[in-house]
């Protein structure tokens, strides 16, 4: 997920974005902190609060022991 264009996608009826922590098929990574860092200037820019909840089923429990650096 592009923090760009997400954030573009974003307005008052957002209620959540949802990168994935570890994609099942792939097993590839969205990596959270931008994300999370372009949904915090966005509340700063507009005092729209947009949630972010981070699917990790199984990306959650692998990413510590394979990917350190991206926890």
């Amino acid at each position: 997920m592009d923090p760009k264009r997400m954030i573009e996608a974003c307005d008052e009826n957002t209620i959540g974005v949802v990168p994935t922590f570890g994609v099942t098929y792939t097993g590839n990574y969205e990596f959270p902190q931008p994300l999370h860092d372009a949904l915090d200037k966005f509340q700063a820019d507009t005092g729209i609060d947009i949630d972010m909840h981070i699917d990790a089923a199984s990306g959650g429990f692998l990413a510590p022991f394979v990917a350190p650096d991206i926890v």
